[in-house]
């Protein structure tokens, strides 16, 4: 399971367990204040079928609240408080608690449940909303927040032809930059390699905006060696129409991706490199600067914190030179 995901998804395994182990009787009672949820004789059914009930009841469950997994997750994390679904959801809490210790003391724990289950039947049931732009966001967040879990629970556990093309919609085609990010952060804890094409896209102009996108992108192209991925990173250098960036990331990603590109000695990053010498940033035109200087020996007297008329003059020597230069790929090296 997802490090630092809410315990409160612990209920995942659980109801596994229940569903895989208990082929005649059905959990009810979900989301009430019963003690022990009352059982119901059904007919037999196979633990797929069971499954998807289960976790139609958890969906069910999250979106009468109007309640996003998604959101929770990413205030988790920003927060850096493990115990933050129980102080900032308190009453969901307490209601999850309880089910999950009558669910618990009915049909034990989760190490009951079948570690080879193929849960790509869950991916497939749960596609068509995820996708389906007529539903609602958090109908959308939950379903993709279930299959990311169950997919990827203690290892891929889905078939990863089928897992990576649903990410990889979502990436494309989601308008959700929360549902675009979370698809690429399970993506990458996958450990299944990314196309850079897709991050590119990604990372087009208007599209690679959202900070969330922007830093699990960055994550999974610094973690590249291939030439290929050192072009996509071109696209992380500028912080032009980004929004306010308050805690510092965006110029922290920026200034990392021209750190790489000067270190793989990359002349094709220099143009961008003498462009990010105006960038909103100082942060990043700092950086630019320095790595210019080490990419070419070269320094035309740019200062990161001055808006005079050196600066601009330092810049258009630099425009000058690549002009003169930039033909000659390796050569502008130093």
């Amino acid at each position: 399971m997802q490090r630092g995901a809410p315990a409160k998804l612990g209920l995942i395994p659980i109801l596994t367990a229940v569903f895989i182990l208990l082929p005649a009787r059905e959990v009810a009672g979900f989301g009430t204040t019963h003690a022990t949820p009352p059982r119901v004789e059904v007919a037999p059914a196979g633990p797929e079928v069971r499954l998807a009930e289960g976790f139609r009841q958890i969906l069910s469950f999250f979106g009468a609240r109007d309640f996003s997994l998604l959101a929770a997750w990413r205030e988790m994390r920003a927060s850096g408080d493990p115990a933050f679904f129980e102080r900032k959801y308190p009453a969901i809490s307490r209601e999850l608690d309880a089910w999950a210790a009558s669910l618990e003391d009915r049909y034990g724990g989760p190490e009951s449940s079948d570690a080879d289950l193929d849960f790509t039947f869950l991916l497939h049931e749960f596609a068509p909303v995820i996708l389906d732009p007529s539903a609602s966001g958090v109908a959308r967040d939950n379903a993709l927040a279930t299959v990311s879990m169950v997919c990827l629970m203690d290892g891929l556990r889905c078939e990863p032809a089928a897992l990576h093309g649903l990410l990889g919609a979502v990436i494309l085609q989601d308008p959700s930059a929360l549902r675009r990010a979370e698809a690429l952060r399970w993506w990458r804890r996958s450990g299944d390699p990314i196309d850079e094409s897709l991050l590119e896209k990604v990372l087009s102009p208007g599209a690679g905006a959202d900070l969330e996108v922007r830093s699990e992108a960055s994550r999974i192209l610094f973690s590249m060696e291939p030439e290929r991925s050192l072009r996509a990173q071109r696209l992380l250098i500028s912080t032009v129409g980004l929004p306010p960036d308050p805690t510092g990331e965006l110029s922290r990603i920026a200034c990392e991706a021209i750190q790489r590109l000067s270190t793989a000695q990359f002349p094709e990053a220099v143009p961008d490199l003498i462009r990010a010498l105006t960038d909103p940033s100082q942060q990043v035109r700092a950086c630019a600067a320095d790595s210019l200087s080490l990419l070419t020996g070269r320094d035309f007297g740019f200062e990161a914190d001055d808006d005079g008329p050196a600066n601009r003059e330092a810049i258009a020597r630099w425009r000058a030179w690549w002009k003169d230069h930039g033909s000659s790929g390796t050569d502008v090296m130093r």
